[in-house]
């Protein structure tokens, strides 16, 4: 017998039966500690270290911070990637590793991390930099400000955040570009070779550097996309403002903010979506302060796979351990059969199941609810696109041989055309006729062909669709990469298509 596998088996046992004589039902203190490591913010409050698995990414990004502190500029940088993919970890990160770009005779740095989707609306973003500017001021250095953290009560009187949008606007820009003490003294122009950027280091000395992390960018561009443009045209024209803005769309300052590739165009950090081998590394990481061992790791690797081939979201593979944990606690009245540990392959795939049958595909119902009403649209379109297509019935032969039966070589033939239908069903330019319909009976507007091809990229990036890129845009095939019974359930329960399917006994309805 292996003596390691003895020992492990025991210890693990050990657990099993803590948990099953546990009065409260909540399992031992050792499982409490593995509850607090799979807990997505755990251990990554204070960390200014790269991320394990985005090494990569922290480095672009902390290179580009650490060029525009030494320049003495300031600058924008988008963070891309399908959610889950540790963008805003990468980014705080880097917020906090910010201490090493500083030199000794320059101020400390204001360090702003603001949640566009808790803001009451766009506009009120300006506000809220200023609350975080001056939480910043009287605050320790170099601690990150979240405005968006105060009470619900609101500011104290006197408080940045009572002023009006215009104003704050107004403020800000003046903060950030130093206008407030250029009214009370123009500095004259220099033609030295290399003034400019010396008055420029001088002023941004004297103030300090300003880096703000816009997180959740998304929904606020889809409230005012102008307002995005003005801040990173002002973080480009500025000597102190840094902006990074994170998203989930790849191509999203293309499609939203063409006006950015002219002169302002912020610098792209791209997040891929987690690999299996890189999520089940990132939840052993977790686990290795935990004294016992509760997971089997091929159960690691097979809930990191699972999860992988859908979204390779991290958190719903922690989210997967978690209920693992609480499910197996709940049975551990009979451990007979349990095996060595007490999260094993079975119970990874118990929680699957169970996330799958609640959800959908995993995030598939939080991944289109966030969509936007567009981007909904069109993915409603191929889902019905892909019922027609697969509802296509095969030609039916009418010459038979003398034995009754079809000829193989025109059996093959009349297969072939069908599956080219069907193919052709998929076009994106036959998708778009059907498109162009449902939007006027939704009566919402109707984007052009270009524009819903770059839609359908973002329906990609997010793991909901599969396209051809390689091919000119009505050409390029679609396939859905998300079971349609699963989208069926959610468009069920979607207020803008449920009245539509009802309205119209679409039979594309019944699956």
């Amino acid at each position: 017998m292996d003596v390691t596998a003895s020992s492990s088996g025991g210890r693990s046992a050990g657990i099993a039966e803590r948990c099953a004589k546990s009065e409260d039902g909540t399992g031992s203190e050792a499982v409490e500690k593995v509850r607090e490591a799979l807990h997505s913010s755990t251990g990554w409050e204070n960390s200014s270290k790269a991320p394990l698995c985005r090494e990569e990414q922290y480095e672009t990004l902390s290179k580009f911070v650490e060029g525009c502190f030494e320049e003495a500029k300031g600058g924008g940088a988008y963070l891309s990637g399908v959610p889950g993919t540790g963008k805003s970890l990468a980014a705080h990160a880097v917020l906090r590793s910010v201490f090493r770009f500083q030199s000794l005779d320059m101020p400390p740095a204001a360090l702003i991390s603001i949640n566009c989707m808790g803001l009451p609306d766009a506009r009120s973003v300006y506000r809220t930099l200023l609350q975080g500017f001056s939480d910043h001021c009287r605050g320790p250095s170099l601690n990150i400000a979240f405005p968006c953290r105060q009470s619900a009560d609101g500011p104290s009187d006197g408080s940045p955040l009572n002023k009006n949008q215009a104003d704050a606007k107004e403020q800000w820009e003046a903060i950030v570009m130093g206008k407030e003490k250029a009214l009370k003294s123009t500095p004259s122009r220099t033609s030295k070779k290399g003034g400019s950027r010396k008055r420029a280091r001088s002023a941004a000395n004297e103030r300090g550097m300003i880096v703000v992390l816009l997180d959740e960018m998304d929904g606020l561009i889809s409230k005012d996309s102008s307002l995005i443009y003005d801040l990173f045209k002002l973080a480009k024209s500025s000597s102190r403002f840094v902006l990074i803005g994170a998203a989930n769309s790849l191509d999203l300052t293309e499609r939203v903010m063409p006006k950015l590739q002219q002169g302002c165009q912020p610098k792209l950090v791209v997040f891929p979506a987690y690999r299996a081998s890189e999520a089940s590394k990132l939840v052993k990481q977790r686990l290795e302060k935990c004294s016992d061992k509760v997971f089997d790791e091929k159960a690691i690797e097979l809930c990191a796979r699972k999860v992988s081939a859908h979204t390779g979201d991290m958190r719903h593979v922690l989210e997967a351990c978690t209920s693992a944990v609480n499910a197996a606690i709940s049975a551990t009245g009979n451990t007979e059969n349990r095996g060595p540990y007490l999260v094993g392959p079975r119970e990874i795939l118990q929680t699957l199941g169970k996330m799958q049958d609640a959800r959908g595909s995993f995030s598939t119902r939080e991944a289109v609810k966030a969509l936007p009403k567009s981007q909904q649209v069109l993915l409603f379109t191929m889902w019905q696109q892909s019922i027609e297509a697969s509802k296509t019935p095969t030609p039916l032969m009418t010459r038979r041989n003398s034995k009754g039966s079809t000829p193989p070589s025109r059996r093959l033939s009349r297969q072939s055309s069908s599956g080219k239908k069907l193919q052709d069903l998929m076009k994106l330019g036959n998708v778009y006729v059907r498109y162009s319909s449902i939007c006027t009976q939704l009566q919402v507007h109707c984007n052009p062909l270009s524009d819903v091809y770059q839609m359908a990229s973002c329906l990609h990036d997010a793991a909901l669709i599969e396209l051809e890129t390689k091919r000119v845009h009505k050409e390029a095939r679609i396939s859905l990469r998300v079971e349609p019974p699963h989208l069926q359930t959610m468009f069920k329960e979607h207020v803008l298509f449920r009245d539509y399917l009802s309205a119209a006994q679409n039979p594309a309805f019944v699956l």
